[in-house]
């Protein structure tokens, strides 16, 4: 029976396609047939309890140019494995992907590390470490704002966007303060969940603008400003260059790879200020 009071329980599906599962293919995998129904069961249950469900996929370009040299050869004649739009690549009869489930495209045999799948399951995770630090909290051992410090170097990597996303009220809050004490607070906040520079800047830089908005609001170009000025004297290169890059005229990037970086966030909300 499938967990209903875990919030990080989800059903990943890995590789049940035509060119893993059909007794005709080179790249056939024993039993993989014989998995199919209890595949269906699953995800039936996990859709029930109202889990993610993660399609985890293989496609290769046609030329063959980003497989393994074990499979290279099934490209020289053209034919491939799992090219997009062919036959192979497709889920096998029987499962589809739901609506608003993730489909996660892997390259090679090793699906999870440092993918973007890695990044999914961690999506959400980096504040939810933290966070938790309530349930155990002491306060004859320090204050939770510590605790919650202590437990987030556990995420002492994570560039995710679940700082960000919890950042405006602090700018409401803060809009009397001068920027760089908005900004000390914006980064104090952040420390909170994400130990790394990345994340805290980019809540920094955004109170500047939110906090600019409040002041004169519809000024873009001044609340634009405003960060930049802050960002070019305290920030990392990482988030100087996406604020530039997002006041900038080029084209948005796509947000489908590394889903739920702090990046498409700041860049977008930027872009739209």
């Amino acid at each position: 029976m499938l967990p209903s009071d875990v919030p990080t329980t989800c059903l990943i599906v890995v590789d049940m396609q035509n060119d893993f599962c059909l007794p005709t293919s080179p790249l056939c995998v024993a039993g993989a047939m014989g998995c199919l129904a209890a595949c269906k069961l699953a995800v039936e249950a996990a859709r029930a309890k109202h889990l993610p469900v993660i399609w985890v996929i293989r496609e290769h370009h046609t030329s063959g140019v980003d497989v393994e040299y074990t499979r290279a050869h099934l490209f020289k004649d053209g034919a491939g494995s799992t090219v997009p739009g062919s036959e192979g690549a497709d889920l096998v009869a029987g499962l589809e992907v739901g609506p608003g489930e993730l489909v996660v495209v892997k390259k090679r045999f090793s699906g999870f590390l440092h993918t973007h799948l890695d990044l999914v399951l961690r999506w959400g995770n980096t504040c939810l470490t933290s966070f938790s630090a309530a349930k155990h909290h002491d306060p004859a051992s320090g204050s939770l704002a510590q605790a919650m410090r202590k437990q987030a170097k556990f995420s002492a990597e994570s560039q995710s966007n679940g700082a960000l996303m919890r950042i405006a009220p602090l700018a409401v809050w803060g809009c009397r303060l001068s920027d760089p004490d908005l900004a000390a607070a914006a980064i104090a906040d952040a420390q909170l969940t994400h130990p790394h520079a990345v994340p805290q800047h980019a809540n920094a830089a955004y109170c500047v603008a939110l906090k600019h908005l409040i002041g004169a609001p519809g000024d873009a170009q001044g609340a634009a400003a405003a960060a930049t000025a802050w960002a070019t004297a305290h920030a990392c290169s990482e988030v100087t260059g996406w604020l530039k890059e997002a006041l900038g005229s080029g084209p948005g990037h796509a947000v489908n790879h590394n889903i739920g970086h702090v990046r498409h966030a700041f860049f977008y909300a930027f872009r739209h200020l």
